[in-house]
């Protein structure tokens, strides 16, 4: 915002010596004339006169790649038109058109805004409100601007994105369209956004929610322990049934989708077979053998009553020594 306000008097100070005769002049816009007023009579005037760096205004040229727009053209929200004016210190004029390849949620994406240069120079009068109303414009971006702020489509890359919550950007916008229809309520502090982030961050890294609160901006370490468990309960009702466990897929749509060509020869003999491989850290398959260690002690009965044969470790259970068959059936099983 300070570097706005020095800009744009440094601007009325010295535009007699900015502005140059090449600059392109637009009907809607007078060429000031150098030399025709002091800086007194400026500051007196109604108006000041300001070089801007403009894009191109058209309903047929897209103001973002500069091509011909094919089909239905797009404008951009006045939040972004104000952020890219402050940043990047180019003007996009309302109404001007670009592609709908350019934006994602009505809203110009990253790499949109990465390639968006100036066309020309235009001379641009400016009446006192209308400055008033730019400076008002940068002290709102400003105030608005959080930490990391995961409802700004544009504030956060994609690689803040994985190594924050260890999806990537379009991974998390998958994830939050599948969890909109939970009743998360969006407040001054919270958004479903920023619960769900609070959630994985904590997965993945581990925070205390005290530190969580301090990056996310929340109130305190309850806020945030309750927008955790709101986004656990979303993802659990509306995201884990449809892609985890046995039941979110069919037998068919296993072999059509995810069975492969050669492990269907190899094990299926070529037939129109399921091949399921389970594989885990401490879970061997061999035929209908599982061998597990004394972690799934608890588990044993659940195994037997599918029919499953284990082999566990066995436990002493008082004994001072194994016998010999338990000695070599837990070297077998360790083995």
């Amino acid at each position: 915002m300070i570097r706005l306000k020095i800009w744009i008097s440094a601007l009325i100070l010295f535009q007699q010596i900015n502005l140059t005769k090449d600059l392109t002049v637009t009907e809607d816009y007078q060429q000031y004339d150098k030399g025709s007023q002091t800086v007194a009579e400026i500051f007196e005037s109604p108006c000041i006169t300001l070089s801007m760096n403009c894009t191109i205004s058209s309903h047929t040229i897209c103001y973002v790649c500069r091509s011909h727009i094919d089909g239905s053209s797009m404008t951009i929200a006045a939040e972004d038109r104000d952020m890219i004016f402050v940043t990047k210190n180019v003007m996009i004029r309302e109404g001007s058109r670009c592609c709908r390849k350019h934006l994602e949620d009505h809203r110009l994406m990253p790499a949109s805004i990465n390639i968006i240069k100036p066309h020309k120079i235009e001379i641009i009068s400016l009446k006192a409100g209308d400055v008033q109303m730019l400076i008002n414009k940068s002290q709102i971006l400003y105030n608005q601007k959080k930490r990391l702020d995961f409802d700004d489509c544009n504030a956060i890359s994609d690689d803040e994105y994985y190594n924050l919550t260890s999806l990537n950007k379009g991974q998390f916008d998958s994830l939050i369209k599948e969890i909109a229809a939970f009743p998360i309520r969006n407040t001054a502090v919270r958004s479903i956004r920023t619960a769900v982030v609070c959630l994985l961050c904590k997965l993945r890294l581990g925070l205390s929610n005290t530190i969580l609160a301090l990056l996310f901006e929340s109130p305190d370490k309850r806020a945030v322990s309750r927008a955790i468990g709101t986004a656990r309960k979303a993802i659990m009702k509306d995201f884990v049934p449809y892609h985890l466990g046995i039941s979110h897929i069919t037998r068919r749509q296993i072999i059509d989708n995810h069975t492969t060509t050669i492990a269907r020869e190899l094990m299926g003999g070529g037939n129109d077979t399921l091949v399921l491989v389970i594989d885990g850290t401490y879970i061997y398959i061999q035929k209908d053998v599982v061998v597990v260690d004394r972690g799934f002690r608890d588990c044993l009965g659940v195994m037997y009553s599918l029919g499953l044969d284990v082999a566990m470790p066995p436990f002493l259970d008082g004994q001072k020594q194994f016998s010999t068959a338990q000695a070599n059936r837990s070297r077998c099983i360790t083995k």
